[in-house]
């Protein structure tokens, strides 16, 4: 099945040009389309190596932010090949960005919307709670390379109707999407690894 997978997607990099027109039309096969060229080009030149990239994106008002992505990664690779990350989210967030607004970021990941909203509008300022510890590193990487630090409050808890210490489970960091987590051993399988986690 992986090998039909691969086949697959060499025809689709064969075919990539004239794809184009007919994707262009259905944007959600068209950035499927580039997300599967920029995986073949990664694997071609670096195949499953991990290695760091710093990239660097326009908001909506055109103001600049900047990320320390670690790849091969879910997240990281749709934000390479793509330069966006659930558009369906960051298309709207102007919207109700004003001056001043407080932004809380429940399970931040490694910062897209919140950097996202901080370079839309120089007044607003973060709340990031990130449970996953060594995610919360990237996140925090992330805030001291724009110069965020004044305008971000980070902590590596969960938040729940619950106070108390948990077991919480993660996915290793050598898994392509590492920010995978949860406090329900059901939902989990035997990847994911097992944590202390304080909720608030």
């Amino acid at each position: 099945m992986r090998m039909l997978y691969n086949v697959c997607r060499l025809l689709l990099l064969i075919f990539y040009s004239p794809t184009i027109r007919i994707t262009k039309k259905f944007p959600k096969y068209w950035d499927r389309l580039r997300l599967y060229k920029y995986e073949l080009e990664r694997g071609n030149l670096f195949g499953k190596k991990e290695f760091f990239r710093l990239h660097s994106f326009k908001c909506q008002s055109l103001k600049t932010f900047k990320m320390f992505l670690r790849t091969p990664g879910k997240i990281e690779d749709q934000i390479i090949a793509l330069g966006k990350f659930e558009n369906h989210i960051t298309q709207i967030m102007p919207q109700f960005i004003k001056p001043d607004t407080v932004f809380l970021d429940v399970g931040a990941n490694i910062g897209f919307h919140s950097l996202n909203v901080l370079a839309h509008e120089p007044s607003a300022e973060a709340y990031c709670f990130e449970p996953n510890p060594e995610i919360k590193n990237e996140l925090d990487r992330n805030i001291r390379l724009n110069d965020f630090q004044n305008r971000v409050f980070t902590q590596s808890i969960a938040l729940s109707d619950i106070e108390g210490e948990f077991d919480f489970y993660v996915m290793p960091q050598s898994e392509m999407n590492r920010g995978t987590s949860s406090l329900i051993p059901e939902a989990v399988n035997s990847k994911f690894l097992k944590i202390k986690l304080k909720n608030i």
